[in-house]
């Protein structure tokens, strides 16, 4: 076979080769300045500089060019955005999947208290907020109807300040501790003299961190247990004074935790009856410690009927539904 030697075939060849390797890096476009419309529609004014900034120190920290976030047309990324925003004290938070809501509902989030800036669509960089009673995007005000819809179409994130719960304790300048669900024994305490910097304490044998707990709660007993016994540790003058109350080892523990807490119900209901306050805490408590253990109340225990009422009152109630399916066929 012969071999074509014109060289204007080699160029178009090339050529080909060339286009080729630039569609297969292909990424999501936008509109020029769209992130900067983006972001001005739920924050304040911003310049070029400040997202060629960020797309810069992505780049540096992946070792990519700039180009890979945006280009001096303004055409940035998601990443930017995201970034962008984290760098100010605001966090994305995923609230759309397709069709599948993941958080609170948008009127629930733009309650106050809540830290709440708007929401943003990571595949088009539409961005929505409410202010003065209206949803506004880039282009103008939608409905309360619209934006149902509209959270819903795409890949949606709710953008909120990071530190919004903490505000109170910031301003009052006040210590406060955090702990969450899978720290177990480690609580992370805030001190205003640290400039509230985390210190991790952990209460996992750790008698100082039990006994600067007890300091902090010096006014009031407090009622501590282990495997052994279970005691009351009384504020003294000379410090605290702990009385025995139960011992685990020489009784059985069911029947010792039974009788403890049928005491302690007996003196609470007592207390409540003498002052006629009280039911609500005692509710919540029993209500927290029903759950705790693994126990559910259907939300028919708390009605007044009793259980041959609520029996009847069903059966009515699905009788009224076959009589109306019934009529509503007839007219038919």
């Amino acid at each position: 076979m012969e071999i074509n030697k014109n060289p204007f075939h080699y160029k178009k060849y090339i050529f080909i080769l060339r286009t080729s390797a630039r569609m297969s890096n292909l990424r999501p476009t936008f509109l020029p300045q769209q992130a900067k419309r983006c972001l001005e529609n739920i924050l304040y004014e911003i310049t070029n500089k400040d997202l060629h900034n960020i797309a810069a120190m992505l780049a540096q920290e992946q070792s990519v060019q700039v180009q890979t976030f945006g280009n001096s047309q303004g055409n940035w990324t998601w990443p930017v955005v995201q970034r962008f925003l984290h760098e100010r004290g605001h966090k994305c938070t995923q609230a759309s999947q397709g069709k599948q809501w993941l958080l609170n509902s948008p009127s629930f989030l733009i309650k106050p208290g809540s830290g709440f800036v708007g929401f943003i669509d990571s595949n088009t960089l539409e961005s929505y907020s409410y202010k003065e009673s209206q949803w506004r995007t880039t282009k103008g005000p939608l409905s309360k109807e619209e934006i149902n819809t509209a959270l819903q179409k795409g890949q949606t994130f709710a953008v909120h300040q990071m530190w919004a719960p903490l505000e109170p304790f910031y301003a009052q300048n006040n210590t406060f501790h955090i702990t969450t669900d899978n720290s177990h024994w480690t609580r992370y305490e805030c001190h205003p003299e640290a400039c509230w910097r985390l210190s991790p304490v952990s209460y996992d044998q750790r008698e100082t961190a039990v006994k600067k707990f007890m300091r902090a709660h010096k006014k009031t007993p407090i009622l501590m247990s282990n495997s052994q016994e279970m005691v009351i540790c009384a504020p003294h003058k000379s410090g605290w004074k702990s009385s025995p109350l139960l011992n685990y080892e020489p009784m059985d523990i069911h029947e010792t935790s039974q009788r403890a807490a049928e005491t302690l119900t007996d003196c609470l209901v007592q207390h409540i009856t003498d002052h006629n306050h009280g039911w609500g805490v005692m509710a919540h408590a029993l209500f927290t410690a029903l759950y705790q253990i693994g126990g559910k109340v259907p939300k028919e225990k708390f009605s007044r009927f009793t259980d041959e009422e609520l029996e009847i009152l069903e059966k009515y109630n699905n009788g009224m539904c076959k009589m109306r399916c019934i009529k509503g066929t007839s007219t038919h």
